[in-house]
């Protein structure tokens, strides 16, 4: 389910892929953790589940680690002009699925990408 929504949400915008590269862990540790069978144990589990994997050091760390893949699985540094299409060839890797209807949509205002235009 959630690697499907990555997926599909990056065929539509490329930057999404860097989203989910951040938000995959939070994703799974909220799964795994928090319960749903009723709703005090939902909010127990929520705010405990906030505790441990929503604070400012597990944060940042999650953003360096999704920095530091885009790193390594593009050639960001060197030419940020294929990050579109290297974001979603690497959503088909890292999220599974399908690649058919997985194509770069590039607008105007990309054509002329800058580092510092990524993250807006």
């Amino acid at each position: 389910m959630f690697n499907d929504y990555v997926q599909t949400r990056t065929a539509a915008n490329w930057k999404f892929w860097i989203f989910g590269l951040f938000i995959r862990p939070l994703f799974e540790s909220y799964d795994s953790s928090v319960i749903t069978t009723d709703k005090e144990k939902f909010c127990q589990s929520l705010l405990v589940w906030l505790k441990d994997h929503c604070n400012l050091l597990t944060l940042r760390k999650a953003i360096h680690s999704a920095i530091f893949n885009v790193g390594r699985q593009t050639s960001v540094i060197s030419s940020p002009e294929n990050l579109p299409k290297e974001a979603l060839e690497a959503a088909i890797k890292d999220f599974g699925g399908r690649s058919d209807n997985m194509t770069v949509q590039t607008s105007a205002n990309e054509k002329g990408l800058q580092i510092g235009s990524l993250f807006r």
